[in-house]
């Protein structure tokens, strides 16, 4: 499996890689263009990408998604955030909230890049997790919805 990571926080890149090396090849940047560029360079199956990225850039993590849904729709995407009030409303497979819980994230890994290849598991076209990735990326595991 091969990863690409996308957070300006370079402790935060840094930790995550060092947490996925024994999933596959992970890859890390700062930037969303240093992402569309590496994306065009290789295959990727996952994206990681935090929303905010830094004040340098107008570019959020949403656009990367976006523009990931768009030319790379076989990569399955995983937005990361500091912001608890952020939910499925994003171009991304699952949301995760930090501090970021690594065990959730590896065990996401361990399914949604094949979910993603069958659209049917995920959940609709507008990129939002279906009701196993809402769950799984969330941590709502009660059954009323909320």
């Amino acid at each position: 499996m091969r990863v690409l990571v996308v957070d300006d926080d370079e402790q935060f890149r840094a930790s995550v890689v060092d947490a996925l090396v024994a999933v596959g090849e992970v890859a890390a940047v700062a930037t969303p263009a240093e992402a569309v560029w590496a994306l065009s360079q290789a295959r990727f199956d996952v994206l990681i990408c935090d929303l905010r990225l830094g004040a340098g850039t107008s570019t959020s993590g949403d656009d990367v998604l976006e523009a990931v849904r768009s030319e790379w729709p076989g990569v399955a995407r995983i937005l990361v955030t500091g912001d608890p009030t952020a939910g499925r409303e994003h171009p991304a497979h699952a949301v995760l909230h930090k501090p970021l819980d690594l065990g959730a994230l590896r065990e996401l890994l361990g399914w949604l890049p094949a979910a993603v290849a069958s659209p049917a598991e995920v959940g609709n076209d507008n990129g939002g997790a279906g009701s196993r990735g809402a769950r799984g990326a969330r941590g709502d595991d009660d059954d009323d919805g909320n």
